[in-house]
C-alpha cells in the first residue's frame, strides 16, 4: 500500500514501479481519508530523490487542506481480500462505484420492493377519516380552510388536473419517499461521510413500515418531508452556498409551513442556523425574504377570508384538548362562560385529547358564542392551566416525549391508537378512522372500491411487527448529534502550528468542525421540534415521530464524521507537540539523499548511526539513503563545535547529547595549521582613468567553512515534510545573522591587526567609503545595501587566512566632495 503526501504524491515500493494517483478521491469512501495534509511528526514524504531502488514517486493532483486520498493497492485492478479472493477495482486503482455504494443499493432495492408490494396489496390508497377527506374536499374550495393550510390540497389539485385517479397519489408519494432517501444519501456522501454510514442513515426512510404506510395515506406528511429535506440539501451542500441556494431554501421552508404549520417553527430554526454559519448579511437577508414571502402572502389571504391574520384557526381548540385532561378548575380563575369547559370526569378517567377537539359532546363544542369569542375563552383557559399547573403540564409533556423513545410501540390510554398507522385488514374497527368509504379526486361521486389482496397484505402486516425504527436508536442518534455540536467548540491553535501552512491547515480543520457542528445542531433541533411541539400542543401520536426519521439519523452520520475530524485534530495537536522547535533542516535531515524514517517503521533509524563508529556513521547513513556522502557530516550528536561540518546550519549536534545520555563518537578532524603573519600590502597607485561604463565589482572568494560560525535556526518547524516542501532542492537554507551586523563587518572584526592593535580606521576628513555588493556564494546572505567593498578587493585567498590584516578600501572620487577634480 502507498502513502499519500500533502501534495497528492503516492509513494510505493516494489517491483511494480511508480503508480499514478487518479483524480480527487470521490466523497464517501469508507477509508480513513480525512487526515492532515502534512504530518509534522510522521513526515509522510516517503523519502527523497536519492532513495533506494524501486522507490518511485508519481505526482498527482493536490487534495484539500486536511484530506487524504484512500490507499491504493499496487495492483490497479484487484487486490486480495482476507479469504484470498481478488477485490475488483477500476482501471484507475480505486473501487468501482457499484462496490462503493453497494450497501445503499441493497437498501434502496429493498425499499422499492416493499413499496411495490404495498401498492399491489392495498389499492388504491389509504384514507384517514378526517384529514384525508378534508384535504380532498379543499381542492375545490376558493378560500383557505380555518383548520388546515392549503399546501397539500394544492398538491392534490395539481394531480387531479392531470386527470389522475386516486391510486396516483400514493404512487407519487412512494416515488417521493425514495427520492428523499436518495437525496439524503447523496448529501451525506458529498459531506465526506463514509458510504456505508450514509446508507445506514437512510435505512429508516427506506425500510420503516410506518413510513411506507404514511406514504400510502392521502396525508400531508410525505410532501412536508420532501420540502424540508430539499431545503436541508440546499443549505448544507456547500461551505458557502450561493445567494440562489439560500433563496431556494427559504422558499422551500416557507412552502413547508403551508403544508404543515410546524414548518414555520423549523423555518425559524433554519434562520438561526443561517446566521450561525456567518455567510454574510446579503445571504441572510435573501433567505429571510424568501422564507417570509409565501407565509405573509397566505396570511393576507387568510385575513381576507376570515378577518384575522394567521395560517389556521384551530390552534385554540388543539391546545385546549391538550390541557383539558389535566385541568383542575379549583386552581383556576375562570369567567362564568369558561366554567362549562371544566370536564366533569375525574382526572384519571378523562378521555384522550382528540375527544375534546372533535367530539360533538366536548365542552369546547358546547360553547354558544361567536368563533372569535370562543377562541379567546379557549386560549385563556389553556394559559391558566399551563401557568397555574406547570408541574402537571411538564410531567404530561415529558412523559409523552420519553414515550417516543421506548423500545416498542406501547400505546397508553390517552394516546392515539397505533393501529391506525399499521397495514390494515379487510375489516377494521371504526375507532381507527380508516374504514370509511374512499373518496376520489373528482368529486363526491368518485367513490373507488377498497381492495386488500392476501397473502401480500398479511406479509406486510407481519413485516411491520418488526420492521420499524426502535425509539432508543433515535435517542442515540440525537445524543450523537448533540455531542458533535460540543465537539465544534473553538480550540486554541497548538504552539507547533502557529505559523505557515500549519496554522492555515489547523484553521481549515477548525472551520470544517464548526460547520459540521452547526449542521448537527440544526438537524437535532429540527427533529426535537417535530417531537416536542406536537407533544406540548396536540397529543401523543406515533405519526408525529416519522419526521425524525429523516432528521436524527443524518445528524448521527455527520456526528461520525465529526468524530473523525476530532481524531485528525488530536493527531495534529500530538504531532505538533512532539515536533521539536529546532529541527535539523540540513542535508542530513532534509536533503533528498536522506530518507525520512519518521513515518516509515521499516526505514533505518537515523539514531543507529551512533553505533557505527567514527568511520561507519556516514556510510551507514548514506547506504540507507542511497548516498553515503550526504548522510554523514552533520548528523551526529554532541555539543556545539563538535560537529563534522561546523558550516552546516544547526544540525542535531547543537542540541547536545541524544536521549538516553549516549553520545556517539565524532570523527576526528585535522587541525588547521597556523598561518604566519603576512606583511601589509603595498599601496596601489591611483587609477589613471575610469572607463566610461560601470566597472563590475570583483567578487572575492567565499570564506572557508571553518571560519564562519554555525548560525542557529529558531522558530517553529512544522516538520520534515513541510520543510522539504518549502525547500524541494534539499539545499541548506541561508544562515541567519544578528540584526544590523553584516557578514563583512563580522569578518572584519574577527581579524586582528598584524601589530596587535586595532584595525585601521578611515582617516579623518574623508568620507566613509560605500562598498559595492559582493556575492559570497550560495550559503551566504547578501550584505546590507549601506556598504560595498572596493573595486580592488583583497587577494583571492585572503579570506582563507584569519590572521590577514584588513584591506583598506579605496574611496571613489564621486563619494568625496573634497577630492580634486
Amino acid at each position: 500500500m502507498g502513502a499519500v503526501t500533502a501534495s497528492g504524491q503516492l509513494h510505493a515500493s516494489g517491483p511494480r514501479g511508480a503508480l499514478e494517483v487518479p483524480g480527487r478521491s470521490r466523497p464517501g469512501d469508507g477509508d480513513a481519508w480525512t487526515t492532515p495534509a502534512v504530518s509534522p511528526a510522521t513526515g509522510d514524504d516517503g523519502g527523497g530523490a536519492g532513495g533506494g531502488a524501486g522507490h518511485h514517486v508519481a505526482q498527482g493532483p493536490a487534495v484539500g487542506p486536511f484530506e487524504l486520498e484512500p490507499e491504493f493497492a499496487t495492483e490497479p485492478h484487484s487486490e486480495p481480500t482476507r479469504r484470498g479472493r481478488p477485490r475488483r477495482r477500476s482501471a484507475s486503482g480505486r473501487r468501482s462505484p457499484l462496490a462503493r455504494h453497494s450497501v445503499f443499493g441493497v437498501l434502496l432495492f429493498a425499499g422499492v420492493v416493499l413499496r411495490l408490494v404495498t401498492t399491489y396489496a392495498y389499492r388504491p390508497a389509504f384514507e384517514f377519516n378526517g384529514d384525508s377527506y378534508a384535504y380532498i374536499r379543499l381542492t375545490r374550495l376558493s378560500e383557505p380552510d380555518p383548520m388546515r393550510p392549503a399546501g397539500y390540497p394544492a398538491f392534490l389539485r395539481a394531480l387531479s388536473e392531470t386527470g389522475a385517479d386516486l391510486w396516483v397519489v400514493p404512487l407519487a408519494q412512494h416515488v417521493l419517499g425514495l427520492l428523499l432517501a436518495t437525496a439524503l444519501y447523496v448529501l451525506l456522501v458529498h459531506r465526506r461521510v463514509a458510504a456505508p454510514i450514509a446508507a445506514l442513515a437512510t435505512a429508516p426512510i427506506l425500510l420503516d413500515a410506518y413510513q411506507i404506510v404514511i406514504e400510502h395515506f392521502v396525508m400531508a406528511e410525505t410532501l412536508f418531508a420532501v420540502l424540508l429535506v430539499a431545503a436541508v440539501v440546499a443549505l448544507m451542500w456547500s461551505r458557502r452556498p450561493s445567494v440562489w441556494a439560500f433563496a431556494l431554501a427559504g422558499l422551500l421552508l416557507g412552502a413547508s409551513g403551508l403544508v404543515r404549520t410546524i414548518g414555520v417553527a423549523v423555518g425559524l430554526l433554519a434562520f438561526g442556523y443561517v446566521v450561525l454559519r456567518r455567510v454574510g448579511w446579503l445571504r441572510v437577508g435573501v433567505f429571510a425574504v424568501f422564507l417570509a414571502a409565501p407565509l405573509i402572502a397566505y396570511a393576507s389571504w387568510f385575513q381576507s377570508a376570515h378577518g384575522k391574520i394567521g395560517l389556521t384557526g384551530g390552534d385554540a381548540a388543539w391546545l385546549y384538548g391538550r390541557v383539558a385532561p389535566i385541568a383542575d378548575c379549583a386552581q383556576l380563575d375562570l369567567e362564568p362562560a369558561q366554567l362549562s369547559l371544566c370536564s366533569p370526569h375525574p382526572v384519571g378517567e378523562r378521555p384522550d385529547p382528540s375527544y375534546y377537539v372533535w367530539d360533538r359532546n366536548s365542552p369546547s363544542n358546547q360553547l354558544d358564542v361567536p368563533a372569535d369569542e370562543r377562541d379567546r375563552l379557549l386560549n385563556d383557559f389553556s394559559r391558566q392551566v399551563i401557568t397555574r399547573q406547570p408541574v402537571d403540564y411538564l410531567r404530561m409533556v415529558g412523559s409523552d416525549i420519553a414515550h417516543y423513545f421506548e423500545p416498542g410501540r406501547r400505546v397508553g390510554p390517552r394516546d392515539w391508537p397505533d393501529a391506525t398507522w399499521r397495514f390494515p385488514t379487510a375489516d377494521e374497527p371504526g375507532y381507527l378512522h380508516n374504514d370509511e368509504p374512499l373518496l376520489g379526486l373528482h368529486g363526491e361521486d368518485d367513490r373507488p372500491d377498497r381492495t386488500v389482496i392476501e397473502p401480500w397484505a398479511g406479509d406486510l402486516r407481519a413485516y411491520q411487527s418488526r420492521g420499524f425504527t426502535p425509539g432508543p436508536a433515535l435517542a442515540v442518534a440525537g445524543v450523537l448529534g448533540l455531542l458533535a455540536c460540543l465537539a465544534a467548540l473553538p480550540r486554541v491553535v497548538p504552539a507547533g502550528l502557529r505559523g505557515g501552512d500549519g496554522r492555515a491547515r489547523w484553521h481549515d480543520l477548525t472551520a470544517e468542525r464548526r460547520r459540521t457542528g452547526a449542521d448537527c445542531l440544526f438537524l437535532v433541533a429540527a427533529g426535537a421540534t417535530m417531537i416536542v411541539v406536537p407533544a406540548a400542543t396536540v397529543c401523543f401520536d406515533y405519526r408525529y415521530l416519522l419526521p425524525a426519521l429523516f432528521l436524527l439519523p443524518p445528524a448521527a452520520a455527520l456526528a461520525v464524521r465529526q468524530g473523525h475530524l476530532l481524531v485528525v485534530a488530536w493527531r495534529e495537536r500530538r504531532e505538533a507537540t512532539e515536533t521539536p522547535w529546532r529541527t535539523p533542516p540540513g542535508p542530513a535531515g532534509l536533503g533528498p539523499a536522506g530518507p525520512d524514517t519518521d513515518g516509515d517503521p521499516s526505514a533505518p533509524d537515523p539514531f543507529d548511526t551512533a553505533e557505527a563508529g567514527p568511520t561507519g556513521g556516514g556510510a551507514a547513513r548514506g547506504g540507507a539513503a542511497g548516498g553515503g556522502a550526504a548522510g554523514g557530516g552533520a548528523a551526529g550528536f554532541g555539543p556545539p563545535g563538535d560537529r563534522d561540518d561546523p558550516d552546516a546550519p544547526f544540525a542535531l549536534g547543537g542540541l547536545g547529547a541524544p536521549p538516553g545520555g549516549v553520545k556517539p563518537p565524532v570523527p576526528p578532524t585535522a587541525p588547521i595549521p597556523p598561518t604566519a603573519p603576512q606583511p601589509p600590502a603595498a599601496p596601489q597607485p591611483p587609477a589613471a582613468a575610469k572607463p566610461a561604463g560601470p566597472t563590475p565589482p570583483t567578487d572575492p572568494a567565499p570564506p572557508a567553512a571553518s571560519a564562519r560560525p554555525a548560525p542557529l535556526r529558531s522558530g517553529p518547524n512544522p516538520g520534515a515534510a513541510a520543510a522539504r516542501r518549502r525547500n524541494p532542492s534539499g539545499t541548506p537554507p541561508l544562515p541567519k545573522r544578528a540584526p544590523g551586523v553584516t557578514l563583512e563587518e563580522r569578518n572584519r572584526r574577527s581579524r586582528p591587526d598584524p601589530a596587535g592593535g586595532a584595525a585601521p580606521e578611515t582617516p579623518p576628513g574623508r568620507a566613509t567609503p560605500r562598498l559595492r555588493p559582493v556575492s559570497l556564494g550560495p550559503d551566504a546572505r547578501m550584505p546590507t545595501p549601506g556598504s560595498r567593498p572596493a573595486a580592488r578587493g583583497p587577494a583571492p585567498n585572503a579570506w582563507d587566512d584569519p590572521t590577514a590584516p584588513p584591506t583598506k578600501a579605496e574611496p571613489d572620487a564621486g563619494d568625496d566632495p573634497t577630492f580634486p577634480g
